[in-house]
């Protein structure tokens, strides 16, 4: 891929250069090459190594502690992007700047999952300083972690609650689970549904404490009947810049059920209610907006195809964060890049202007053939 370059001429440092994205293996990971992970990694850094019998679960995309990307520029004096933000804070546009302390607000990911993850959920920003304020070995930040998901392949994964008039035909059904769950938050459960949402809420959290603090070896001769999850999946995910989890099961990791189940919410909902469908631009048939109510990111999705514009691109997934004069890229098989100083132009995602103006040319190094369709993932701090 050819030099990139933008921003004001007779710079003394390049505007524009690659990163190396940090891996993570977790042990729920796809092994070797089969996972899209290992694959991104190798394409993007020719000095990678991929061991077959390794897992490759997760590609960090930012500026994390635990995963802080590699700067492949020898004329950058910075080793990491961390180090860069903190030394070219402009980088990030002054709204950025201003409301996230100078440090890259979000973190980006794709997840290659082989197996089940762990029984989880994410603090907010008041429980995830006091997590790290007691024990910063197991929550390494004092960031909240609002996350979002979005499938590459066919993607099963459990997220809240069921509505309790289901969860209660499962305990009526499955004499395991109600073993698990205990007479008395049955009943509790089965009396809830005549009350308010408040006693749902109670009766919930009753049920679902005695599951997670039930005996390891109970749980697992039942296991198959409380979760299945489907494996061979691949997503992304977009969160704050945080590695904060809180874990109940399923994870050789720490596990801390009491902060887990005095920290959820209890709403029981559909599973339709979960998904967060994008919004397509009015102004643009390319682009799909996915924002969250949070101001750490939001991802925008551009499609193109063969066709429009004599689109010669591919772009397999893609990072963007758009901050008046900031834009980040995650571009091609594996490739990242950084350009800042872009000034405010903001290009139509159609392909025939798709990044291409007069300081900022793409390409990637593989042309679309007839009928393909590619997708550019996007993230930008609104």
């Amino acid at each position: 891929m050819g030099e990139v370059r933008s921003g004001a001429a007779g710079m003394a440092s390049p505007r524009v250069f690659p990163l190396s994205c940090v891996v993570q293996q977790y042990a729920w990971g796809k092994m070797g090459s089969n996972s899209e992970v290992a694959r991104l990694l190798a394409s993007s850094d020719p000095l990678a190594r991929i061991s077959e019998d390794k897992p490759y679960a997760e590609l960090w995309m930012g500026a994390h502690p635990r995963g802080d990307a590699k700067i492949l520029d020898s004329r950058i004096s910075q080793r990491t992007l961390g180090q860069w933000i903190a030394e070219n804070q402009d980088c990030l546009g002054s709204k950025v700047k201003d409301t996230f302390n100078g440090k890259l607000p979000f973190l980006f990911k794709v997840l290659s999952v082989e197996t089940a993850l762990s029984i989880q959920a994410h603090p907010n920003k008041e429980l995830a300083e006091k997590l790290h304020l007691q024990a910063p070995q197991h929550y390494p930040d004092a960031n909240h972690k609002p996350e979002m998901a979005i499938a590459l392949t066919s993607f099963q994964g459990l997220c809240g609650f069921r509505p309790v008039e289901e969860i209660v035909t499962f305990l009526t059904k499955v004499p395991e689970f109600q073993f698990l769950v205990g007479d008395n938050a049955t009943t509790q459960l089965k009396q809830s549904l005549s009350h308010d949402s408040q006693a749902m809420a109670s009766a919930l959290q009753s049920g679902f404490s005695h599951l997670m603090e039930s005996k390891k070896q109970l749980v697992v001769e039942q296991l198959n009947l409380l979760v299945k999850r489907i494996s061979q999946q691949d997503c992304v995910e977009c969160m704050a810049c945080s590695d904060n989890t809180v874990r109940a099961g399923l994870t050789s990791k720490f596990i801390d059920v009491p902060t887990l189940c005095e920290m959820l919410s209890y709403t029981s909902s559909p599973s339709k209610d979960r998904l967060f469908p994008p919004k397509r631009s009015q102004e643009d048939p390319y682009l799909s907006l996915y924002a969250p109510p949070v101001p750490d990111f939001a991802v925008m999705k551009m499609e193109v195809s063969r066709g429009h514009g004599g689109c010669p691109w591919l772009f397999l997934w893609g990072l963007i964060t758009l901050a008046k004069d900031t834009l980040w890229l995650y571009l091609g098989l594996g490739f990242l890049f950084l350009l800042s100083s872009f000034g405010e132009r903001w290009p139509r995602a159609c392909p025939s202007s798709l990044y291409q103006g007069p300081d900022v040319g793409l390409h990637a190094d593989k042309s679309l053939s007839s009928g393909e369709k590619a997708v550019l993932g996007v993230v930008l701090c609104l």
